[in-house]
């Protein structure tokens, strides 16, 4: 009975640490690779939203400092997310050389609070940076940039504490268990 107890947990532990590594793997698209029709939708509303912000929003004056805000936040946004994505594939590397399971299940916590935190961590620290630059260039923009990098980094705590944040339900499910099979082993 023990060594069926045992195969399961290390079966359970496999299915959590291959689902991680979906999570992890870098894939400029989102996860699953959207179809040729709704990346191209994308791009358009992308290309609009910059027209519309140079052409309408803006005055003719300050035309390099928002390029110079938006291209700092387009960056640091980069950078912080693939920066976020090394600590989940160094939580993922922790779950694969985890000896015992209470030292897996610790490091697939952190994984899958870094992948919540993944995605805001990398805005708020955009607009930050944006913000940064908008007040070294005496620009306006540097006050409306305040409350959005706030608003990201409030989203961030907010999203962190949520239960389901873009996590597989069986991923999630498979955690769960792993957790409630270390209660129950350590109350025994």
């Amino acid at each position: 009975m023990e060594e069926n107890n045992e195969q399961y947990l290390l079966e359970l532990r496999q299915r959590i640490n291959a689902k991680a590594e979906e999570m992890v793997k870098i894939n400029y698209s989102g996860g699953t690779k959207p179809s040729k029709t709704v990346r191209r939708i994308a791009i358009a509303v992308l290309v609009a939203l910059f027209v519309w912000i140079e052409v309408f929003l803006y005055n003719k004056n300050d035309f390099w400092e928002t390029n110079a805000l938006m291209g700092v936040f387009i960056i640091v946004s980069f950078i912080g997310h693939y920066l976020m994505t090394l600590i989940m594939r160094h939580f993922l590397t922790s779950m694969k050389n985890a000896s015992t399971a209470p030292q897996h299940y610790r490091a697939v916590k952190r994984l899958i609070l870094t992948h919540k935190l993944r995605y805001l961590i990398s805005l708020a620290l955009g607009w930050a940076a944006g913000g940064v630059v908008a007040y070294r260039l005496g620009s306006a923009y540097y006050w409306s940039s305040i409350p959005a990098a706030t608003a990201c980094f409030i989203g961030t705590i907010i999203g962190a504490a949520m239960r389901n944040w873009y996590l597989d339900e069986d991923f999630r499910y498979d955690v769960e268990e792993l957790g409630d099979l270390i209660k129950q082993e350590s109350a025994d």
